[in-house]
């Protein structure tokens, strides 16, 4: 059973945190937590224009972001909204930039038609952001439960690679897409 409720405080479940709160982000630099899930809304502007995105033509693409850079989104059609659609990408770029302490974050834009990863696994990075704006969000096992986030949510997932967490990680996948969903638009982010 996937559990998809929004939940407006902080609230720890074994190793997964859930808040409302960004300036919780920075418990993902506790020992035992796997992952940090900030539940947010997105401003009205963008909404509508993610909302109109469905039948367009969408790519993926890849990106090394610094201070200042803002993510490109080639194959986005411009329209309003894009704009406030990239200036919150940058601010999730900006937040792993400190978080990190990193000069570049590596940014791809992943347009899903079906599971890219569909068995749960533990990445092998140090700590990874993921947003999803369109379609199913990724999941994750929380005490043997199927957890899935909800849109527009961030989730930092802490990977293998980081320092103490040799042989730790959350599990996770991208959920599998039935006949007639919408394409996932999915944002991922790593330190360089």
């Amino acid at each position: 059973m996937i559990n998809n409720q929004l939940k407006q405080t902080t609230k720890s479940n074994s190793h997964v945190i859930h808040t409302s709160n960004i300036i919780d982000m920075t418990r993902i630099y506790d020992p035992d937590t796997q992952m940090v899930l900030w539940h947010r809304e997105l401003p009205k502007e963008a909404l509508d224009y993610i909302a109109s995105l469905s039948s367009a033509n969408l790519m993926c693409s890849k990106q090394v972001l610094t201070e200042g850079t803002m993510p490109d989104l080639p194959s986005f059609p411009s329209g309003p909204g894009k704009e406030a659609l990239v200036h919150d990408l940058r601010l999730m770029a900006d937040i792993l930039m400190e978080l990190m302490d990193s000069d570049a974050i590596g940014f791809r834009t992943e347009i899903m038609k079906r599971a890219m990863c569909p068995n749960f696994h533990i990445d092998r990075v140090g700590i990874r952001l993921v947003t999803t704006f369109q379609g199913l969000g990724t999941e994750w096992l929380e005490n043997e439960e199927t957890m899935a986030a909800p849109l527009f949510s961030v989730a930092l997932l802490k990977g293998s690679l980081w320092q103490g967490n040799e042989g730790k990680g959350i599990q996770h996948r991208s959920p599998m897409l039935s006949e007639g969903e919408p394409n996932r638009i999915v944002f991922v982010m790593d330190a360089l």
